[in-house]
């Protein structure tokens, strides 16, 4: 400290850390000897600290009695909205409960009704009589072939068709001769279905 001038005016227009690097290379220089007064006076100055150190307390922060109230205010409205926010949510949450309680209970009352009405149903069914099944349908008359159509049948293989076209009710009702009806069945290469569209025209 006591060459800090000196020393300041010989690195005049240098970095600052010129001066600190000028005072340490004339430290190096000083002899053991010389160091003693310095490092006298540096461990006082350190003891000094450290004792005013112990005895200082820091003065406490200025509060801004204006701001803190504000931000109190601040404070307790966002908590008001959160409560109000949080009671509204569980109040939906209890409505949504409720109406799902009541949907289930609707659900499960229709399923216990639809069970028994298919009870009385089976057992309804249960008492009915069985129903007689239908009268069979009389057979389809045979019809007894002419002898000369007959012979004719006979000798192509188609008398046993010939007789199934002709008990059919529809050609009965046509009034076609028996004759035609073998020539119906010889066009149709022995064909019932095709015969009869070929007399029926149809």
């Amino acid at each position: 400290a006591k060459h800090r001038a000196e020393f300041q005016q010989r690195t005049k227009g240098q970095p600052s850390t010129a001066v600190v690097k000028l005072a340490s290379e004339k430290w190096k220089q000083v002899s053991e000897e010389e160091r003693k007064p310095f490092e006298a006076e540096f461990t006082a100055a350190m003891e000094a600290y450290r004792a005013a150190m112990k005895d200082y307390v820091p003065p406490e922060p200025k509060v801004d009695e204006k701001q803190a109230a504000k931000q109190a205010k601040e404070e307790a409205k966002e908590d008001a909205k959160r409560a109000k926010r949080e009671a509204k949510e569980a109040e939906k949450a209890s409505k949504d409960d409720a109406r799902r309680a009541k949907k289930e209970a609707k659900e499960a009352e229709k399923t216990k009704a639809g069970g028994k009405g298919q009870g009385a149903k089976a057992k309804a069914r249960a008492r009915m009589p069985l129903r007689k099944s239908k009268a069979k349908q009389p057979a389809a008359p045979t019809v007894e072939l002419q002898a000369g159509v007959a012979a004719k049948a006979d000798k192509e293989g188609l008398a046993d068709k010939l007789r199934q076209l002709a008990s059919r009710q529809d050609i009965i009702d046509s009034k076609k001769t028996q004759t035609a009806m073998l020539k119906a069945l010889q066009e149709s290469g022995g064909l019932i279905h095709p015969a009869k569209r070929a007399l029926l025209g149809a």
